[in-house]
């Protein structure tokens, strides 16, 4: 009888355990989460700022450190995810020329639900931080990893996804994960 108690027992504090670890164990948001949607402004515009980290092409970075931006991508995010560009097209002429890069989704996401898509569709337009990089160095985009950082905005018709590509480097995952961490803490 006592060796019964005794395993009940260790079961009960196990299933304890495991159900108090579980929820830090996760690095993904669940898929079922229900995302907001709100206006591309302020903070959150300057996050998902539709433009590509240079490093990730071997240029000189442009901020001094990119960890914050990048854990606070992770907190804001719809979906982190792995990319490789699989194509670069150009599209109109003069001022209305704009690049629409095909990102095709590497593996399990980082942070987040999985795009609907194994494939998203990018525009890198004239107003673009990424315009001339784009206009440079297209033809080296194309097979390029990236880290996606992706979230909805509001739009007239219908959401619209605004996006930071991010170096493939360990240390921008452990920054998206670490966002999402704080993300999951404060909900």
């Amino acid at each position: 009888m006592l060796n019964h108690f005794r395993l009940a027992t260790v079961i009960l504090i196990f299933q304890g355990l495991t159900t108090l670890a579980a929820p830090g164990c996760s690095r993904s948001k669940p898929a079922h989460a229900a995302r907001t949607v709100t206006p591309w402004e302020g903070r959150l515009q300057s996050l998902f700022d539709d433009s590509i980290d240079p490093t990730s092409l071997g240029l000189a970075p442009t901020s001094t450190d990119p960890k914050d931006a990048n854990v606070a991508r992770g907190q804001a995010a719809h979906f982190v995810v792995r990319a490789r560009v699989s194509t670069v097209t150009v599209e109109g002429q003069g001022n209305k020329q704009r690049y629409v890069v095909t990102l095709r989704v590497v593996g399990d996401p980082i942070v987040g639900a999985r795009p609907p898509s194994d494939t998203v569709q990018i525009a890198i337009g004239r107003g673009s931080p990424s315009f001339g990089l784009a206009q440079s160095r297209n033809l080296q985009l194309a097979g390029t990893p990236f880290i996606a950082f992706l979230r909805e905005f509001e739009a007239q018709d219908s959401p619209i996804m605004h996006w930071h590509l991010a170096r493939d480097a360990q240390d921008v995952v452990d920054a998206a994960r670490e966002g999402a961490v704080l993300e999951s803490s404060t909900d």
